[in-house]
């Protein structure tokens, strides 16, 4: 296992899911490498690195993989009109 060290998260400014700046802002919080969490979710840490830099869009499975690794839940809502995200709020 690698040592932990804090890993820059995605730029706002960047076409970075917010899922993917979830995933960083939890793997900094948790103390856990990129290269662990690579390891035990089963994705390569280059392709990890590449959805960081918004390079390459993840593939669900993939990113529900990473999500579950770090204690999350990846939850998606169907409404009538299709996928829809909700704010804080609800709305």
């Amino acid at each position: 296992m690698r040592q932990y060290q804090r890993t820059k998260e995605p730029a706002v400014g960047k076409a970075v899911h917010p899922a993917i700046r979830w995933i960083w802002h939890q793997m900094n919080h948790q103390r856990a490498s990129q290269e662990d969490v690579a390891t035990r979710s089963g994705i390569a840490s280059s392709t990890m690195r590449k959805w960081r830099q918004g390079v390459n869009s993840p593939k669900l499975a993939d990113i529900e993989a990473v999500i579950n690794v770090l204690g999350g839940r990846l939850v998606i809502r169907m409404g009538d009109d299709g996928i829809r995200t909700t704010d804080k709020k609800g709305s």
